[in-house]
């Protein structure tokens, strides 16, 4: 098989900490052994919003390992006027299709130069949509497939977002669509991505190495008790609220058991859990990637009752230390967890998540069970190896079709 000259265009990218950022990375590296990848992006910032990062970053290669990473920054008078206009960015409408125009010509040009010589483009949405506008229109000058990955939060309220008529034009003239799961799939197969073209290609867990579960136990006084894990931003849709009222529940039955809360607060959570005055319940908002692979080692089960997620990666990180896993029965967990096989699937209520986590600690050979079926599905159908390796046959695919002219596989 030729070795496929790949541009990945993700807007925000690693060093930038967030789940597409680093998953795009993994998913890179581990596709560098069937293709020549090149990453283009345009900020590496966590803590700005896109809009405003993209027009403050400078423009910089760097070799990650063995791929070359180009981030392209706007210059010369389109860097002030774009630091401005990202300020009213969120705020006012009518400034958006402006910033829109004008940093459309900067991606367009930077795209224009690293698809040279390329097989294919491959955009892996996080923001930015003239981007991956700009990346369909240089692909099809070139006359080169367009690879998308839109990453969609099927959520969203319908003619907005990931169901804008922008987002449905790319739909329709992509050449290929990746969606994280078959909820998703069908979901865009709805609206306009040709069903053919559209591929199920998730992504797998991050984890770092040595997970210490024994000494976390210790730190945070827990060795003999029972211990909950929630592990996530602190938002509402999370159902960290709802995980936390649970727990007065499970205590008339489990008095010892532990509530660990690891993630990002907001001001609304911080004021929701300074209001509860319990050491049984714990708060660890800055964790390093090895202590929050030692919770996941060291816990009993994972609850996180979201009711928004595009894959759910963090249930995938649990099944990886063989751990039982809570969540919330929508349409699109249904696709991921199997309930009662493999993890259990709820109502995302504070009844309905005391009475899981009571059945479960009650219960361990069902924990046992649970999470054995869970880490037996990640090793099958979620390591890395094999999901690069599905990607680049996706590649594959859609190169043969687009142009029957060179083999590929």
């Amino acid at each position: 098989m030729n070795k496929l000259k790949t541009l990945i265009c993700i807007p925000r990218y690693w060093p930038a900490v967030g789940g597409s950022e680093l998953h795009t990375r993994e998913l890179a590296h581990y596709l560098s052994s069937y293709a020549e990848i090149t990453v283009l992006n345009h900020n590496s910032c966590s803590s700005l919003p896109n809009e405003q990062a993209c027009a403050t970053a400078k423009s910089q290669i760097i070799h990650d390992q063995q791929i070359p990473v180009h981030q392209v920054a706007p210059t010369s008078w389109r860097r002030p006027l774009l630091k401005t206009l990202s300020l009213f960015h969120p705020k006012i409408r009518l400034v958006r299709p402006i910033y829109d125009l004008f940093f459309s010509s900067v991606s367009y040009k930077a795209l224009t130069q690293l698809s040279t010589g390329k097989d294919l483009i491959h955009v892996i949405y996080n923001g930015m949509t003239c981007v991956a506008e700009q990346a369909l229109k240089v692909a099809k000058q070139h006359n080169i497939p367009f690879v998308f990955t839109p990453l969609a939060h099927t959520h969203t309220e319908e003619g907005k977002g990931w169901s804008s008529s922008r987002f449905l034009q790319i739909y329709r003239q992509a050449d290929a669509i990746i969606a994280m799961t078959h909820y998703e799939r069908e979901w865009l197969i709805q609206r306009g991505a040709h069903p053919t073209k559209t591929h199920v290609c998730p992504v797998g867990p991050l984890l770092s190495n040595n997970p210490d579960p024994e000494h976390f136990k210790k730190k945070y006084n827990i060795e003999q008790a029972p211990s909950i894990l929630f592990l996530g931003r602190h938002v509402e849709t999370k159902g960290y609220q709802q995980l936390a009222e649970a727990a007065h529940q499970v205590w008339h039955k489990f008095p010892e058991t532990r509530f660990i809360f690891m993630g990002p607060q907001t001001d609304k959570s911080k004021l929701f859990f300074n209001s509860i005055n319990d050491s049984r319940l714990l708060l660890i908002p800055n964790a390093s990637d090895k202590e929050k692979c030692s919770a996941l080692a060291a816990c009993d089960l994972l609850c996180v009752p979201s009711t928004q997620e595009s894959l759910g990666v963090i249930y995938l990180e649990a099944w990886h230390y063989a751990k039982p896993v809570i969540a919330a029965n929508i349409e699109v967990m249904q696709t991921v967890i199997h309930d009662g096989q493999d993890g259990l699937l709820i109502p995302p209520d504070t009844n309905s998540i005391a009475n899981a986590i009571t059945k479960l600690l009650s219960n361990p050979e069902l924990r046992l069970k649970l999470g054995e079926s869970g880490q037996s599905r990640v090793q099958q159908h979620f390591s890395w190896t094999q999901l690069a390796k599905k990607m680049a046959q996706i590649y594959c695919t859609t190169l043969n079709t687009h142009a029957a002219i060179k083999v590929y596989c």
